[in-house]
């Protein structure tokens, strides 16, 4: 069971991976790939079942956001667009990275990053941001779950625009004050 005040900490996350583009440009312009055989005998990313692409505009903050039980999944996640900072927090009890926060920088064709499962995901646009999810599991919107990215040790512009939802998420203390709560990743 969490404590009752968790304490997320700045860090690495297991088998958070920045995931190498191959890209090649001429005068018509350019073409980018990841190929996930580059993730080697990684079993963190399984059979890709579903693809999302999302337009945020400048200054949006999204997140934290993370999958129940049943469904959970890992995703790769690439800027097509634009420019976001990346957050990352492992929520998986028995991993020696748990409640690590680690942050990355993304832009247009830069990289793309792993989200293994048992991890929770949100970002901070710095322009208006084009993004793609390649998800290895089928959203369910009754275990889509998440917390208050407030909770994370850094500081976020207050005018940042939110969500309704993503605003009222619950703080982490709160989610997981019921150990009932806590997906068993």
């Amino acid at each position: 069971m969490l404590s009752k005040s968790p304490v997320i900490r700045l860090g690495e996350v297991n088998d958070s991976t920045r995931v190498a583009l191959s890209k090649h440009a001429d005068s018509r312009g350019l073409l980018s790939k990841f190929d996930l055989r580059t993730l080697g005998d990684c079993s963190v990313f399984g059979q890709p079942r579903e693809v999302f692409w999302s337009y945020s505009k400048p200054n949006v903050i999204r997140g934290m956001h993370f999958i129940g039980n049943d469904y959970q999944g890992s995703k790769i996640i690439s800027v097509i667009e634009g420019s976001l900072t990346d957050f990352v927090v492992d929520l998986r009890r028995n991993s020696p990275t748990f409640l690590n926060l680690a942050i990355t920088p993304m832009s247009e064709g830069d990289h793309a990053l792993l989200v293994p499962r048992g991890c929770a995901h949100g970002f901070a646009t710095e322009s208006g941001c084009t993004i793609l999810y390649l998800q290895d599991h089928y959203f369910e919107q009754q275990e889509d779950l998440g917390f208050n990215i407030d909770d994370l040790p850094i500081d976020l512009p207050s005018s940042a625009i939110r969500s309704i939802r993503d605003a009222g998420l619950p703080s982490l203390s709160l989610l997981f004050q019921d150990p009932t709560d806590v997906p068993s990743w």
